[in-house]
C-alpha cells in the first residue's frame, strides 16, 4: 500500500504505515477466504449427482447407475445396456436462436425421454446434447435396435413446442450391451464403445447397438 506523507509532518508517518497495514492484512484475508471458496466450490461441484438444467442425474450419476446395474447383473444375472441419445440439432439451435432456447429445447427433451422408459430405468443429462439411459434387461437377446425403437421414435417423430414454435430433434442412439456370461461387464468399456458410434448414428439417425463379450 502506498501512502504520500507530508515532510513537513513526519508524525503522521506512522499513522500511515499502521493503516496500510490493516488493509493489506484483510486483503490477504479476503483473498484467502475467496481461495477457500473456490475449493469449496470445486468439490461440490465434484459430487454433485444432479444436472442444474433438466433435473435429470448427470454424467456422474451415469457411471454410479451403471456401476450398480453392473453389480446386479453380476448377483442375479440379465443383461445391462448403456443407450446414449445425441441430439445433434443442439448447435444448431444456438446458432439460429439463443442459448436460453437450446436450453429449453434440452429441458422439453429431457421430459420427454423421462415419460418414455420404465420406472427402473435411468435417465441422464450426459453431456451437452446428450443423455443416457442406463436400463437392465432379462437377458441380452432384448438389447437390440428393435427393442429400443419406441424411445428412439417417440423422441424424434414428435415436435417440441418451444418459445419460438415447434422444434424438431435430430437424433442418434448408440447402445452397448453387456451379460456377465463371459465374464464382468467393464464399465469403461461400455461408456467407450457407445461413445465411440454416437456421431455416426446421429449423421445417419439410426440405431447402433454392439454387444461386449464382458
Amino acid at each position: 500500500v502506498d501512502a504520500f506523507v507530508d515532510p513537513t509532518q513526519p508524525a503522521l508517518l506512522t499513522a500511515a504505515v499502521i493503516a496500510g497495514g490493516r488493509i493489506a492484512a484483510r486483503i490477504n484475508a479476503l483473498a484467502t477466504d475467496n481461495a477457500a471458496l473456490l475449493r469449496e466450490r470445486e468439490g461440490l461441484r465434484e459430487s454433485q449427482l444432479l444436472d442444474s438444467l433438466t433435473g435429470l442425474g448427470n454424467r456422474r450419476f451415469a457411471e454410479h447407475s451403471l456401476r450398480d446395474a453392473i453389480r446386479q447383473v453380476e448377483s442375479r444375472g440379465g443383461a445391462v445396456c448403456f443407450m446414449m441419445i445425441a441430439i445433434g440439432n443442439v448447435e444448431e439451435i444456438v446458432a439460429k436462436y439463443d442459448r436460453h432456447i437450446a436450453d429449453e429445447f434440452t429441458q422439453l427433451v429431457a421430459q420427454r425421454i423421462q415419460g418414455l422408459v420404465r420406472p427402473m430405468d435411468v435417465a441422464c443429462h450426459f453431456g451437452e446434447g446428450v443423455f443416457a439411459l442406463v436400463l437392465l434387461q432379462p437377458s441380452i437377446d432384448h438389447c437390440t435396435a428393435e427393442c429400443y425403437q419406441r424411445i428412439f421414435d417417440g423422441i424424434r417423430l414428435k415436435s417440441y413446442r418451444s418459445a419460438v414454435g415447434y422444434l424438431t430433434a435430430i437424433v442418434g442412439v448408440s447402445i452397448s450391451a453387456s451379460h456377465a456370461e463371459n465374464g464382468s461387464p467393464n464399465l469403461e468399456a461400455m461408456i467407450r464403445v457407445a461413445e465411440s458410434h454416437l456421431d455416426d448414428a446421429v449423421r445417419t439417425q439410426r440405431i447402433s447397438v454392439e454387444h461386449l463379450s464382458k
